[in-house]
């Protein structure tokens, strides 16, 4: 299902999730991903400029193998389970300026340039604080696994003997 679309079921949206499912993936677009953070589980919220839609876009998502775990607690609602799409009813609705209210607070992700992860030396800068300045601005979240453990070898060439 394209984003288009999504956002065309969100746009009627008034009171529940809608999960959609992208590979091994679940994901909460717009309302559905207000719905989910505030009642389910307040996970990492994504807000990115979708080209095709011209306009940013708020999504949330998890892997497949945590869906039954986080509907567990939520047996008292209407769940309706397709094969690519589980829609979660009987939420309270939210007013427009709420749900924009949140939205506009949720910042959106830039494409980050490839910096080098070590910091240059500064005087009054010791090796270790150095190292714990790289760390505090590297993201895991944005990085790739090669990214990471690339990051994880720089770390450790700059800590041999240093700290």
């Amino acid at each position: 299902m394209g984003i288009s679309e999504i956002l065309s079921r969100e746009a009627a949206n008034t009171g529940s999730i809608i999960l959609f499912k992208e590979g091994i993936f679940w994901r909460a677009y717009e309302r559905s991903a207000f719905f989910f953070v505030s009642y389910i589980k307040a996970y990492r919220l994504t807000k990115r400029y979708f080209k095709n839609v011209g306009c940013e876009v708020v999504y949330c998502g998890f892997p497949h193998t945590a869906l039954n775990e986080l509907l567990a607690n939520y047996s008292n609602k209407e769940v309706i389970r397709e094969e690519s799409m589980i829609s979660i009813y009987s939420f309270e609705q939210v007013e427009n300026d709420r749900f924009n209210d949140w939205k506009n607070g949720v910042s959106v992700v830039a494409k980050e340039e490839k910096i080098g992860y070590a910091l240059p030396n500064v005087c009054g800068i010791s090796r270790k604080e150095e190292v714990l300045q790289s760390i505090r601005s590297f993201r895991v979240v944005n990085s790739t696994p090669l990214e990471c453990q690339q990051f994880l070898i720089e770390m450790q060439k700059q800590l041999d003997g240093a700290v």
